[in-house]
């Protein structure tokens, strides 16, 4: 599940929002993935893609979601 996301990043601008639930990465079921192969999918080499299957919430079709990666500068610890 998504828990912050900054509105100025391309996911938000995509279409990811909080809360919603990531179902897959490039069509690599998350409930099969551990955490770090997860990470490691979503992050990738600035200007490709990566594509998000998202449920926003219980009852909904999922969503498909295109998102070109970038680099994301690190906040500080305690600026979040």
């Amino acid at each position: 599940m998504v828990d912050k996301i900054d509105p100025q990043l391309k996911a938000y601008a995509a279409g990811l929002w909080e809360k919603d639930g990531i179902l897959a990465i490039d069509n690599a079921a998350v409930s099969t993935l551990s955490a770090s192969d997860a990470i490691r999918r979503l992050r990738g080499k600035p200007g490709t893609e990566v594509t998000l299957s998202v449920l926003r919430k219980k009852g909904d079709d999922p969503i498909t979601l295109r998102i070109s990666r970038v680099v994301v500068p690190e906040k500080p610890f305690g600026l979040h």
